[in-house]
């Protein structure tokens, strides 16, 4: 846990991901801290309740990412 960072903003991929690939990138950045796992169900309720901004045909940005890993 000591060793843990979160990626710098400019790290953080800003071509589009989908769904997926956002829970895939985010678990693998916290794959150091035991029992912190995000779903696809989880940022899809984020959306709903207005926590994150929609994403763009059906794609997520850097700064959705960015406050995804907050939100987690």
């Amino acid at each position: 846990m000591k060793r843990f960072r979160l990626p710098e903003y400019e790290m953080i991929p800003d071509v589009g991901l989908y769904l997926e690939q956002v829970v895939q990138y985010i678990n693998d950045c916290f794959k150091q801290v035991p029992g912190m796992e995000i779903t696809g169900s989880m940022i899809s309720n984020y959306v709903k309740k207005g926590l994150i901004a929609n994403p763009v045909k059906k794609q997520y940005g850097r700064e959705q990412i960015a406050y995804l890993f907050f939100v987690a």
